[in-house]
């Protein structure tokens, strides 16, 4: 049987048991990170055909953006709540203005005086 990897990231114990329990059925090694940080670590050091990434908080958007310019072949699959859909609705939706990092005080005086 060949064996595809997928990483597990930012899921609790008894989530991760019964994901980990089904996908090993599947024919799927499974690894896990318990954050963000050890994912990157995983995934610079581990071939993965699959992440699966439990997005609970906006900060992990970093993540997905790290994956995305670094690991475009792997597919990528996000759990989420209401709470981080909603922050992204919000954002799209309001009229707040956005400074990109890094910006210069020539820039952020720019933003200020328009």
């Amino acid at each position: 049987m060949l064996h595809m990897n997928i990483l597990l990231v930012n899921f609790v114990n008894d989530q991760f048991a019964e994901l980990n329990e089904f996908l090993n059925t599947q024919g799927y090694r499974v690894y896990s990170a318990e954050n963000d940080l050890e994912a990157v670590q995983i995934l610079n050091n581990t071939h993965m055909d699959e992440v699966v990434v439990h997005f609970t908080k906006i900060m992990n958007i970093g993540l997905i953006n790290y994956m995305n310019h670094n690991f475009s072949d792997i597919r990528v699959l996000l759990v989420t709540n209401n709470y981080v859909e909603q922050a992204i609705s919000v954002i799209k939706s309001t009229a707040c203005e956005i400074i990109h990092e890094p910006f210069t005080l020539t820039t952020f005086r720019h933003a200020l005086e328009n």
